[in-house]
């Protein structure tokens, strides 16, 4: 794999590595950060994205390159999501079911009967939702 700076990666642990530069002094010549716990943390790799000279497995070794989750890759069947069925259509509440390639399927209309979700969130665009904000 071509390791290139300003492109994103995915170490063995499925963690966001950006490239800082890949000509770095002595063997370690790539240098980047690991997105670890909501801050990027320093670090550095050889040229064929491994952490330790000798080869062996690190959680941090890069190996391959970075794509971005579904947004609704964390939402469980059952949870209430903002949907809409084209550009300019009202935003509704439904039910999420599941991803289907990578895309939301199933989604069913939540129960117009229930006018109080209690402690629930709704995700739009991956993000949670908190009932009487604004879409």
């Amino acid at each position: 794999m071509n390791i290139e700076p300003g492109k994103f990666y995915r170490t063995r642990e499925g963690r966001k590595v950006r490239i800082y530069a890949t000509d770095g002094e002595g063997p370690y010549k790539i240098h980047g950060a690991v997105f670890v716990d909501g801050e990027w943390v320093f670090d550095t790799w050889l040229l064929d994205g491994t952490v330790f000279a000798d080869r062996r497995n690190n959680d941090d070794d890069i190996i391959a390159k970075w794509i971005e989750p579904h947004p609704l890759a964390n939402a469980k069947p059952g949870d209430p999501i903002w949907v809409r069925d084209a550009g300019d259509a009202c935003w509704v509440i439904k039910l999420f079911s599941e991803l289907n390639e990578g895309a939301p399927a199933n989604c069913y209309v939540a129960a117009t009967s229930r006018t109080d979700f209690g402690d629930l969130s709704f995700w739009r665009y991956g993000k949670p939702y908190i009932p009487g904000e604004a879409p």
